[in-house]
């Protein structure tokens, strides 16, 4: 009986044990995240204000230049110009040439709007690339203060917006008339002048984005080396 005893109090001491075992770990567990989530905090507070000093190896050139207005304002009245003749001529040989004027890859296309756009503020770049840690902890940028979405930039997002657009549209334009090209028997002018035409509306959307008198002052330079 005596091994019965031993072999119960053994058995009852174990499961004891296991069970101050588990309750440990979930303390572990339970303070190894608080501890994480912490640092997660930390992390929207103190990386913007430490990566915002602007250091001479990080500046870029100039934008919002009217000469980077003007190659804007150009793809607008080039974009403008194959809408007129596809209405007019759809194989007119015109349209070919018009577009070697326009980048036909996504890197090149953006950069004509890049040049002109106000850059990326670091804070812009912080909040795009840590979309689940800004949207898990609601955009928390410490005590007392305002979600760290509350003051982005509104002209930024509308330039970069209308941008891609832009070249959404210039793609779907660009395999359209490809297909049409090789198959002719297939062609129908109308799938061209529609994604043309929401290119046009993107371009002119983005150029809302910029003062009246850059435009004139790129408009003016436009005329005088058309005469």
């Amino acid at each position: 009986m005596g091994g019965v005893r031993d072999d119960s109090l053994t058995i009852f001491i174990f499961l004891n044990s296991a069970h101050f075992v588990a309750k440990f770990m979930l303390v572990l567990e339970r303070r190894a995240f608080l501890k994480t989530l912490a640092s997660l905090k930390s992390a929207l507070i103190i990386l913007p204000s430490q990566a915002s000093a602007d250091t001479s190896q990080n500046r870029k050139p100039a934008t919002g230049t009217v000469e980077a207005l003007i190659t804007i304002l150009q793809l607008r009245r080039t974009t403008q110009q194959i809408l007129d003749i596809l209405e007019e001529n759809p194989s007119s040989a015109r349209i070919e040439i018009l577009l070697k004027s326009i980048p036909s890859d996504e890197k090149s296309f953006k950069s004509l709007f890049d040049a002109y756009s106000d850059p990326l503020s670091y804070k812009q770049k912080f909040v795009d690339q840590n979309a689940f840690l800004v949207y898990y902890t609601k955009g928390f940028d410490g005590p007392g203060r305002p979600s760290i979405e509350s003051d982005l930039p509104v002209k930024q997002t509308l330039q970069y917006g209308s941008r891609n657009d832009a070249w959404v549209a210039y793609n779907d334009f660009l395999a359209e008339y490809v297909y049409q090209q090789e198959n002719p028997a297939d062609s129908n002018v109308q799938e061209l002048i529609r994604p043309l035409t929401e290119m046009g509306k993107a371009l002119d959307q983005y150029l809302s984005q910029a003062s009246s008198q850059q435009v004139a002052s790129a408009l003016d330079v436009i005329q005088s080396l058309s005469r």
